[in-house]
């Protein structure tokens, strides 16, 4: 691990009718399916907008 990214599980993002959520920094990802994961890990990794 790079220890680039911190993955912490919670019971409620406040944004339930977007479930699955993935929160960046203060931007909220919503419907994040696993191929939405991996290009925004990949986004961050290259320094990318997010």
């Amino acid at each position: 691990p790079d220890g680039l990214f911190t993955i912490t599980e919670v019971e409620c993002a406040g944004a339930c009718a977007g479930a699955p959520v993935v929160q960046i920094n203060n931007a909220y990802h919503e419907k994040v399916t696993a191929v939405d994961m991996d290009a925004l890990i990949t986004r961050v990794r290259d320094g990318g907008e997010i």
